[in-house]
């Protein structure tokens, strides 16, 4: 398996289309756009979110937003594994196929 390890504990992203999450952390991306993490019980609810975002996630203006938040917040990229430094030099909308390639499932 895929060893991602988080910053502060497991996240989600919210990028606060439709409404500011209730309890969410705000974060300010370089543009001045105010986006928000929220706490989520498990890492496995997590990573379930990233996968989710990364494989139909395609509007360019949220991957931008996306993956600031998945690299400067969520994710703990200081001493990556082999695997996972890999993932990170791919474009965001394939992170999904490196973490899945590593819990072993063929969906394509």
């Amino acid at each position: 398996m895929i060893e991602l390890k988080f910053k502060n504990g497991p996240k989600i992203p919210n990028l606060g289309h439709r409404m500011k999450p209730k309890n969410a952390e705000e974060i300010i991306h370089p543009d001045g756009t105010v986006l928000y993490l929220l706490n989520t019980p498990t890492e496995k609810s997590a990573i379930d979110s990233l996968i989710l975002s990364s494989r139909f996630n395609k509007t360019k203006s949220d991957v931008k937003y996306l993956t600031y938040l998945y690299s400067e917040h969520i994710l703990d990229f200081d001493e990556p594994c082999e695997k996972t430094f890999y993932m990170i030099l791919d474009d965001f909308g394939q992170w999904w196929k490196h973490i899945e390639e590593k819990l072993g499932t063929d969906d394509q």
